[in-house]
């Protein structure tokens, strides 16, 4: 049995900024629907500045906070596919419901909520390049996506790492609308992470996040020597897996 790791401020958000991020042009061209074809020179060019642009002039932004699974246990309910199976994390007042959610969160001791956001300069920028034609729109807007995604994919590394340090393991980072976890678990997210006040994160009263190239996400944390789980495979949890036209190009919006 493993001994319980050292205690760290449970509930108390700690924010982050990330400097010098890079975006994944390969990735944002999937967004924009790009399936391997023969770009045009000068698309391409436009496509690599808008990118830079991104990089240069937007200030990706987090925060984070772990919280205790309620009980002890990682599933809130007997069996994961009950259909009231859930996910209770004490000193938050947020419940996880869903079997999907269950069954990844089976027997982690604690649960790290995170947000990242490109902040309102993004909103501004995304405004500015949709003014300047329908291109300029999809290829900015593909390229800050994918910078939203390097951000939180840094902030899911310093989960890890944190986790890591007080002898726990991290799983992978699971997002409501993934799977059965539903988007209604957004506004009690942001609250617990007090988002809107840390990086200026809101959520509409139809769970849409704001600014809209936001990213908020659970991480399981394990014992070290629990059972590690399968390999990712974001298509089997997407509600969209059945209707993806990017599955049907033979791709993914993740890249694997």
């Amino acid at each position: 049995m493993t001994a319980a790791p050292a205690p760290w401020a449970h509930g108390r958000p700690e924010t982050a900024r990330f400097a010098g991020l890079s975006l994944d042009r390969a990735e944002a061209l999937r967004y924009a629907g790009h399936a391997g074809q023969r770009m045009d020179g000068g698309l391409r060019a436009r496509f690599d500045e808008l990118a830079d642009a991104c990089e240069r002039t937007l200030r990706p932004a987090g925060v984070w906070a772990v919280f205790p699974v309620a009980g002890g246990s990682g599933i809130g309910a007997p069996e994961a596919g009950r259909p009231d199976a859930r996910v209770e994390l004490a000193g938050c007042g947020l419940a996880l419901p869903g079997a999907d959610i269950s069954r990844h969160l089976e027997g982690a001791r604690e649960v790290a909520l995170m947000a990242c956001t490109l902040g309102a300069q993004s909103e501004r920028e995304l405004r500015k390049h949709a003014a300047l034609g329908p291109v300029d729109a999809l290829l900015y807007g593909a390229a800050a996506s994918a910078l939203v995604e390097a951000a939180a994919d840094a902030m899911e590394a310093l989960v890890v790492e944190q986790a890591a340090a007080r002898g726990l393991r991290a799983g992978f980072r699971y997002s409501p609308g993934y799977g059965d976890l539903p988007l209604s678990v957004q506004p009690a997210l942001a609250d617990a992470l007090d988002a809107a006040r840390r990086i200026g994160l809101a959520v509409t009263e139809a769970y849409v996040l704001v600014p809209a190239k936001s990213v908020t996400a659970v991480i399981g944390l394990f014992d070290a020597d629990a059972p590690a789980p399968q390999a990712r495979n974001a298509c089997e949890t997407c509600q969209l897996r059945e209707r993806c036209p990017l599955r049907e190009r033979g791709t993914t919006c993740h890249g694997s």
